[in-house]
């Protein structure tokens, strides 16, 4: 009888070993997940030196890079583009309104896509094609309630849901005539969020990519705190800007995740996510060096793009005679020259502007190239002032000029004893109540002793005019001298 017992035992243990086997690992929410990250290349794909050569950085190679961690069979994969990929102060990403930056992060076929004003602002006098409306930025909408971008993004690995968020701060989009694109209205994090009503469930993760300052970083973590789900929130620091959070770990509060992502042409992000049964998810970041892949494709890539960018560099704007040219060891553009260009550009009664950083030149024929090459790209600036409010800007330029020379078109200064003592504007002394159109380079607005004017305020209106853009623009059919535009 005890014998038959045991018998009977043997195989109700094995039955509820396999049912608690079963269980076990129909609990388990999914497999490991990694999320990689092509972009925030900042406008970092080639360098332009004064000979016109160029050369690649290290991000060509995100493709490969990206393709061998995507083969992974133990691990799902979804690949999530933050943004961020232009600069007006990256010569060959203005020269191609952002093209080949483009063009190489779609060869990593995105699941999904972000925005930054850095972005915006390359369409910022075009219009919008379907390729950008499909990006993400989510506390965006029109007057009417229409969105002119996708507002968020609801991926699925296996029976997972992952959410993709893009907030842009409305102080970061202050240069971008949004207006032409049906009077966008740029909401708080937090209002941007509950305008869309989504149901998030328990097992949820969300993805939120962030250009904002620390505040509205931490409203928008107040309101995902109190929303079912896993949330992770990555600031990425615009040029100059400062990281928020670690850049290599993850910080964790609670079901609150943070990190600050940099430097994309360098290296590519690789957040793995891992969760078995209810328990909290664990979250690592990989930094994947881009140097350490084979290379190949991103040869034959940059191969083909240098063609292309060959072909508009050396497109020639003007010759300088060679007789001028023996006569000197170096020559560059005339200080002067930039506040004429820029007068006659935007149309401006006066130009007044800190003379740029330039480079002197190498070869008598200027090409497209050299444009970008021997001088740093500004924004214009153009603005309307009263007579006596130009009048004490003169006065205040000119006084704290120190060693920065300052150049001006359209107006004529006397000074006596220190002191501005008549200003003529078109060879006409100025009038006080008059208003006039001034025009200058957002380094100039940047200066301390400018910024402390009352009427400092006033000192914007940037509408997509940049100094390259008037040289290259311009320059070829300039009617003046080679003495007068080289020095």
């Amino acid at each position: 009888m005890t014998e038959a017992r045991h018998i009977v035992s043997l195989p109700c243990i094995m039955l509820l070993v396999f049912l608690l086997v079963t269980n076990t690992s129909g609990a388990e929410v999914f497999r490991p997940l990694q999320i990689l990250m092509p972009g925030n290349l900042g406008g970092n794909l080639a360098t332009l030196d004064r000979d016109l050569k160029v050369e690649p950085s290290l991000c060509w190679q995100v493709v490969e890079l990206l393709n061998a961690f995507r083969k992974l069979k133990d691990k799902d994969s979804l690949v999530i583009a933050p943004g961020n990929d232009s600069s007006i102060y990256s010569p060959l990403n203005y020269l191609f309104r952002g093209e080949l930056e483009r063009e190489l992060i779609g060869r990593c076929h995105p699941d999904a896509q972000g925005l930054s004003p850095n972005d915006l602002e390359m369409f910022a006098d075009s219009s919008l094609s379907k390729e950008i409306r499909m990006r993400v930025w989510t506390n965006h909408e029109t007057i009417d309630k229409q969105a002119i971008f996708a507002p968020y993004q609801m991926l699925k690995s296996g029976n997972q849901r992952i959410w993709f968020f893009n907030y842009i701060s409305h102080d970061l989009c202050r240069y971008l005539p949004i207006s032409n694109w049906g009077n966008i209205e740029i909401d708080g994090p937090k209002r941007g969020l509950r305008r869309l009503n989504l149901d998030f469930a328990d097992n949820d993760i969300t993805i939120s990519t962030t250009y904002l300052p620390e505040d509205e970083i931490n409203e928008l973590a107040a309101e995902l705190k109190q929303r079912p789900g896993w949330h992770l929130i990555i600031q990425i620091p615009l040029a100059g800007a400062r990281p928020l959070f670690s850049t290599t770990i993850l910080q964790q509060q609670e079901n609150l995740w943070f990190l600050s992502i940099e430097e994309g042409h360098k290296y590519l992000p690789l957040i793995n996510i891992f969760r078995r049964n209810n328990s909290y998810p664990r979250l690592t970041l990989r930094r994947l060096p881009l140097s350490k892949s084979d290379g190949k494709v991103a040869r034959q890539l940059f191969d083909i793009a240098r063609t292309r960018v060959k072909q508009k560099i050396t497109q020639p704007l003007r010759v300088i005679r060679p007789s001028f040219q023996a006569s000197t060891s170096a020559f560059g553009f005339a200080d002067q020259q930039h506040a004429r260009l820029i007068n006659q550009a935007c149309r401006s009664n006066v130009t007044l502007l800190r003379t740029p950083h330039t480079q002197n030149l190498v070869d008598n024929v200027i090409c497209t190239g050299h444009i970008f090459a021997t001088m740093e790209n500004e924004r214009i600036h153009s603005f309307r002032l009263t007579g006596r409010e130009l009048y004490k800007l003169v006065g205040t330029m000119v006084k704290n000029s120190d060693t920065q020379r300052t150049v001006f078109a359209g107006c004529d200064a006397t000074w006596f004893a220190g002191e501005l003592s008549e200003l003529k504007i078109a060879g006409q002394s100025y009038s006080p109540d008059k208003s006039y159109l001034v025009s200058t380079t957002e380094r100039t607005l940047s200066d301390p002793a400018l910024r402390s004017l009352s009427f400092s305020s006033k000192m914007s209106g940037y509408e997509g005019n940049t100094l390259w853009k008037i040289w290259n623009n311009n320059l070829k059919s300039l009617r003046i001298k080679d003495e007068q535009l080289i020095e």
